[in-house]
């Protein structure tokens, strides 16, 4: 099961004001752009999702800058949502069931809706990027994925983080990738919020060890006589870098400290720093499976 979130007939107010139309478009546009992919995140588009829109452009209550408004529907990443032949009344319904199961995906529905549209669990009314990791989060909890499943969900939840092409090897954590389910999502929470610094990564790895469960630390004094090195390759660029670093999958949810100590389960990650202002600061997620 992966996500889908849905625009629909109200998931813009095309009767309000063209600035608010303007800027709620953009964003959405923004949004499909970062978040899709084939790994876990799609968008699509009710079968009548234009029915409000052809008034507000070619309506006797056209607005002027309808050039503009119309390359926002159509064109950019509104255009990357696929339309099905679903209505939004029913995209709705399917929502509001206890499973809001379609096609093999759980739906969720996107934007800030009026008052005669009632979505009852309000974590599937997504309307940022917070909202549908959340989200996400909850659709792999309430399914079983195998090592290939989880790799993509963690790929495709995650898109402020850079994954290793191989990076996959789950199906060597040592207890089950599903037992540390909760941990992982946690460490990949703070590292995907988290900007890292560009002097030095001490600062980093300390904020990453106070503020998740799993042990994060750099090699030993065994580092002096091995390298953990990957290459990535970034716009283009293939470089290699230093992924040393590592978090420890140590205990199963709710048992930390308390449970069986796991020794062997590491996720290894390493540093993009661009020497371009235009791009952030990220982490590279090299391995996560067992120890190298």
């Amino acid at each position: 099961m992966k996500a889908d979130v849905f625009f629909i007939l109200d998931s813009f107010d095309f009767d309000g004001s063209v600035e608010n139309l303007f800027s709620t478009l953009t964003e959405a546009s923004a949004l499909v752009n970062k978040v899709q992919s084939d790994k876990f995140v799609k968008f699509s588009k009710s079968s009548d999702f234009y029915d409000n829109a052809v008034n507000k452009l070619y309506g006797p209550n056209a607005a002027p800058e309808v050039g503009q408004l119309a390359a926002l529907i159509y064109d950019g990443g509104m255009s990357k949502a696929t339309i099905r032949d679903i209505t939004s009344c029913k995209v709705v319904a399917c929502i509001n069931a206890e499973i809001a199961v379609h096609e093999e995906h759980w739906l969720s529905v996107y934007g800030t809706l009026p008052p005669s549209v009632n979505i009852n669990d309000p974590i599937r009314n997504t309307i940022s990027e917070a909202d549908i990791i959340e989200y996400s989060k909850t659709i792999v909890l309430a399914n079983k994925y195998d090592s290939n499943g989880y790799a993509d969900a963690f790929e495709g939840i995650y898109r402020n983080l850079t994954f290793h092409p191989k990076y996959n090897d789950i199906q060597k954590i040592t207890g089950g990738c599903d037992n540390f389910i909760n941990g992982i999502f946690e460490m990949f929470d703070s590292m995907n919020s988290l900007t890292p610094k560009d002097n030095g990564v001490k600062e980093d790895i300390h904020f990453l060890d106070k503020s998740i469960k799993f042990t994060t630390c750099e090699e030993g004094g065994g580092k002096k006589k091995r390298k953990i090195n990957f290459d990535f390759e970034i716009n283009g660029s293939k470089q290699t870098y230093n992924c040393e670093y590592h978090c420890k999958l140590e205990y199963f949810d709710n048992q930390y400290k308390k449970g069986k100590y796991h020794n062997d389960n590491r996720m290894y990650f390493g540093f993009y720093k661009p020497e371009s202002e235009t791009e952030a600061n990220k982490f590279l997620i090299a391995h996560l499976g067992d120890h190298l």
